[in-house]
């Protein structure tokens, strides 16, 4: 999961999550950082409880596997330095979290008058 474009380690409220966001979910969050900023499109995409979506760089991960305070401090540091040493976060023997993997979201379909016009031809 490091590096994955699209792979984030979500902190707020509850427990932190490890998510990949599909490429259209990625484009829909950085649009929503650019219209509505930051922290409004993070609680948007992540929930209402999020407050930050750490993306899965090495860099990012180890820093925050070393310094990180807060809350869940604990889970979050063993999540990111499970990251940054690119070990799985879990499997069913260990109730380790999985990362989510949202499903993509499908783009729209063209019309359907672009569609019979395109028949005809």
């Amino acid at each position: 999961m490091l590096n994955i474009k699209g792979a984030y380690v979500v902190i707020g409220a509850k427990a932190p999550l490890a998510v990949i966001l599909s490429e259209s979910a990625e484009r829909l969050f950085r649009d929503r950082i650019s219209v509505v900023g930051l922290d409004k499109a993070t609680q948007y995409q992540f929930g209402h409880s999020a407050t930050n979506a750490l993306p899965c760089s090495a860099e990012c991960m180890e820093f925050v596997a070393l310094n990180y305070q807060g809350a869940h401090e604990a889970q979050v540091r063993a999540i990111c330095a499970r990251i940054a040493l690119r070990q799985p976060l879990g499997d069913d023997s260990d109730g380790g979290q999985h990362a989510r993997i949202d499903t993509p979201v499908p783009l729209p379909s063209p019309s359907g008058s672009a569609l019979l016009a395109g028949a005809a031809s």
